[in-house]
């Protein structure tokens, strides 16, 4: 397992990686490469923790006040899953739910950009 600063490095480097590949490959597949990098586990899905790390990474990158990132990142996560058709109590997004989320809420793009 990784320590939290390597995860959150790594989280990083996918961010950065998936905002240089979207302006050279386009969103989706600069969504399958970040979801790759992701999936530290490689089990093809992303578990909350996560998603979460990675959302809190995008709002740093977009400058969000980091005070209220506590309480706006699960609720976002929540609806997300719901709105992917992630059933009640399962807590990871397979890719083409991941994928799903992007297409379904492209403003969510701006955190990559």
């Amino acid at each position: 397992g990784d320590t939290e600063e390597e995860h959150n490095r790594r989280v990083s480097q996918a961010l950065f990686a998936c905002s240089h590949k979207l302006q050279t490959l386009g969103q989706h597949s600069a969504l399958e490469l970040a979801f790759d990098d992701l999936d530290v586990d490689q089990n093809g899905r992303l578990d909350r923790h996560e998603l979460e790390a990675l959302f809190a990474a995008a709002l740093q990158h977009i400058r969000l006040d980091s005070m209220e990132t506590d309480v706006i990142i699960p609720a976002a996560i929540d609806a997300l899953m719901e709105d992917a058709g992630v059933p009640e109590g399962v807590d990871y997004v397979t890719k083409d739910q991941f994928l799903g989320m992007f297409e379904r809420n492209p403003d969510l793009m701006c955190c990559f950009e």
